[in-house]
């Protein structure tokens, strides 16, 4: 059940920074939300959120969508953004929100080169990838819990599945999806659909020897670990990963780039609100950087020699 909260194995884990995430969400003694973990069906999405956000400000000319960037350029004039249909986009500030996998993979160009210690930083934490993959039939031959657990020799093979046809979710729907996480989930994104949904399908018919399964109407797998523009699920703390490698991930570079997403936040790293708090906390120093003609950014640590204790703002 570790696996399937944090995507990775209590081994690849640090169990503090682990218990922080868990209790700052979900422990309201410890400042959380609630207790409460559910799933949600809403089918305008966690988009829906953000657009109904931005419609109270935004306006059209001043958003660009379907294309990527390609290049950071950045000094202590300002920024410079080359995206890969050939538009430069140019700004006192920038603030940036590629997911850690993006970062670790190479896929934008910094120039200068992004230092060692920002290097240091990125490279040291991990992009956790989870992988939920959803099956549907004709009709309902399984559990009629929604969880039901399936335990393999191999550890992370298909253990964790979820019925949506039953009370509360999609009724009579034929669906039902198993989550797979980790090192395994990045095996399954290497292969065909048809491989994945054949593996898949042997599972449940080792759940369920004496029924006879068909084959899936509809099959869905999104890979997360594959897609360019995200590069994993979350970010992961690994024990190995210490103090000021966060506030080096965290740090301004000439006090003008600025870092922001789930990955920079120490209380909810992992988690969309970790995204959402820390943007908010970037954009509202940014607005201060503007405002008062200047600022000197988030600092960094040149060199990270050992742990220190942690310090939560």
């Amino acid at each position: 059940m570790f696996d399937w909260e944090y995507a990775q194995t209590p081994e690849q884990t640090s169990w503090i920074a682990s218990s922080w995430a868990n209790n700052f969400t979900y422990d309201p003694d410890q400042g959380g939300f609630s207790d409460g973990n559910l799933l949600s069906i809403d089918q305008r999405g966690f988009a829906h959120l953000i657009k109904a956000e931005a419609a109270e400000f935004l306006h059209k000319e001043q958003l660009v969508l379907n294309v990527t960037v390609k290049a950071v350029k950045y000094s202590h004039d300002g920024v410079t953004v080359k995206l890969v249909n050939g538009t430069t986009l140019s700004a006192d500030y920038a603030i940036m929100t590629f997911s850690l996998g993006v970062l670790q993979n190479d896929d934008v160009k910094f120039e200068p080169a992004l230092p060692p210690w920002k290097i240091e930083a990125i490279e040291s934490m991990t992009m956790a990838t989870y992988a939920k993959i959803f099956l549907q039939f004709p009709k309902k031959f399984w559990f009629d819990t929604q969880y039901a657990l399936y335990a393999d020799r191999e550890r992370g093979r298909y253990p964790v599945w979820q019925s949506l046809d039953i009370a509360g979710f999609f009724p009579d729907s034929g669906i039902v999806f198993v989550t797979v996480t980790g090192d395994y989930s990045q095996r399954i994104e290497a292969l065909p659909d048809s491989q994945v949904q054949e593996e898949v399908l042997g599972v449940l018919r080792a759940m369920y020897p004496n029924i006879t399964i068909p084959e899936p109407e509809a099959f869905y797998f999104p890979r997360w670990f594959s897609d360019p523009l995200y590069r994993g699920s979350y970010s992961n703390w690994p024990s190995s990963f210490v103090r000021d490698h966060h506030k080096n991930l965290r740090a301004t570079l000439q006090r003008r780039l600025w870092f922001t997403g789930e990955a920079m936040s120490q209380k909810y790293f992992g988690f969309l609100h970790g995204a959402y708090f820390e943007g908010e906390a970037t954009g509202h120093s940014v607005a201060d950087c503007i405002a008062h003609g200047g600022c000197p950014g988030l600092p960094h640590v040149e060199q990270v020699r050992n742990a220190a204790p942690y310090v939560f703002n």
